[in-house]
């Protein structure tokens, strides 16, 4: 059974598809850190892993579109934090 958590969030994901800022704004403040954390532990460097929050949620709204909202958003945000971390380009 979905809890409320995972409802509330699908629901956001699809707003955030639409281009609601508000939803993105959601999004961002559940997200944002434990982005920079995981970003500093990783990278030891705190003014890095600041532009890489930035970064992140630049290219989620850039791709806002492609979004499946019936798929882990949690993932799909540290996904989109590893890759250019890894030497990926997003």
């Amino acid at each position: 059974m979905l809890d409320t958590i995972t409802l509330n969030e699908k629901l956001l994901v699809k707003e955030l598809m639409v281009g609601n800022e508000k939803a993105f704004r959601k999004l961002f403040d559940a997200y944002r850190n434990d982005v920079y954390a995981y970003s500093v532990s990783l990278i030891k460097t705190s003014a890095l892993a600041e532009e890489i929050v930035q970064d992140v949620f630049l290219q989620i709204w850039k791709h806002r579109k492609g979004l499946n909202p019936d798929l882990s958003f949690k993932s799909y945000v540290f996904t989109m934090e590893l890759l250019p971390l890894l030497g990926h380009k997003i």
